[in-house]
């Protein structure tokens, strides 16, 4: 679950929770948790709106929902679903709430979760190719572990797995990619 929900968010809702004072009122940021609670509410003029809660594995933040965006969302807005919700960072009397602006619910269903497994001979491993690797593992967040297997001159292979922030989504740009870098017989399962 941690690592679903580190694909789908820009921070943690600790990080947001720690650095929201020198991040500064309004900034956008995109979060990602479980829905623990929906306080549905009307103001004083007849517009419906709602305070929702979302936790991940660290914290807990109040999103608030208005308007057009509580009225798109409104529907999906349910105890336990897994939302991804994009929102202005609101500082009020030491507590960080996020006002949404958008809100998804993802799919997490009908992935590819197989492990990636790149091949390599150890003369590939250069500094400026695994530096240039690590970035195009980063461009293609998903929820599949990396593994590095370093073949010696008979053939032997150890492998090595890349942690959490290099999950990836399998697809054919990420192949291509990694096959431009170290040649077509990097991914012989691919």
């Amino acid at each position: 679950m941690q690592s679903i929900l580190a694909s789908l968010r820009e921070m943690s809702i600790a990080h947001l929770v720690d650095r929201a004072k020198t991040m500064g009122e309004g900034q956008q940021v995109t979060l990602a948790g479980l829905v623990t609670n929906v306080d549905r509410r009307v103001s004083k003029k007849g517009n419906p709106w709602a305070i929702v809660t979302i936790e991940d594995m660290e914290s807990s933040i109040q999103c608030m929902f208005f308007g057009k965006v509580y009225e798109a969302a409104a529907a999906e807005l349910a105890v336990d679903a897994i939302v991804q919700i994009r929102g202005q960072v609101e500082l009020r009397d030491e507590t960080v709430s996020l006002r949404a602006t958008e809100m998804q619910i993802p799919t997490l269903e009908a992935e590819d979760e197989r492990p990636l497994v790149i091949t390599l001979p150890p003369v590939a491993l250069e500094r400026q190719r695994m530096m240039q690797l690590g970035q195009v593992l980063a461009n293609h967040p998903g929820y599949c572990e990396v593994h590095l297997a370093v073949l010696d001159e008979k053939g032997n292979a150890q492998v090595l797995t890349f942690g959490d922030r290099f999950r990836v989504k399998r697809d054919t740009s990420l192949f291509a990619e990694i096959k431009i870098l170290f040649g077509p017989s990097c991914l012989p399962a691919a």
